[in-house]
């Protein structure tokens, strides 16, 4: 059966992410996605000048999720900040774990390949991030937990037990994340520590 060029370009696509997640990106080449799909690498040349050109359009959906969450963001009072943009980033990252774990491991590819592109570096989406997650305060500590929430999310919704999004994992991934950016009391760090003080939503 005969594919159509949008069909071929879905699957070259999947097959992509499919394989950068478990050979790497440096360790799969265009024969290699070709081969998974099983057509020619002129084939997949046809649509994709280039491997780089290949992970710039399998992340595309991710960061254009995370720009358009971060405009939305732009627009919600201070107070409310914090909580929209956890509610937002938790489900980003549950729609797109495979996307955003890539975007991790391959940190380093992901600015090279889309150096060129019109668009936001992969350090300004996070800072913007950071910032929403914050409540967009530039205290030191609310930026550390800031850095701490995502990496916590990230860790969790990839984690055994979490496939197929089980119907307690977005409320446990919002609760969580909201204990750390606020913790509820104060937390003793040792017999020869001062400990941190709590703070306040």
């Amino acid at each position: 059966m005969v594919r159509s060029a949008a069909a071929l370009r879905g699957q070259l696509l999947d097959a992509a992410l499919r394989l950068f997640q478990q050979r790497g990106f440096r360790g799969t080449s265009l024969q290699d996605i070709a081969r998974e799909v099983g057509c020619s690498k002129a084939s997949l040349l046809y649509h994709f000048t280039s491997k780089e050109t290949i992970l710039v359009e399998v992340l595309t959906p991710c960061t254009s999720a995370l720009d358009a969450l971060a405009d939305s963001l732009r627009q919600v009072p201070t107070s409310e900040m914090a909580r929209r943009a956890v509610e937002g980033f938790v489900d980003l990252v549950i729609q797109y774990r495979q996307e955003i774990s890539l975007m991790l491991a391959e940190a380093s590819e992901t600015s090279a390949a889309s150096a060129d592109a019109p668009t936001l570096t992969n350090d300004q989406r996070a800072e913007r991030l950071v910032l929403a997650l914050s409540g967009a305060s530039r205290d030191p500590q609310a930026r550390l937990r800031s850095w701490m929430a995502i990496g916590a999310v990230v860790v969790a919704a990839t984690s055994p037990g979490s496939e197929g999004s089980p119907a307690w994992l977005r409320r446990e991934l919002v609760d969580g994340t909201l204990r750390i950016l606020h913790p509820p009391r104060t937390i003793p760090l040792g017999p020869a520590d001062a400990s941190v003080p709590a703070r306040t939503p």
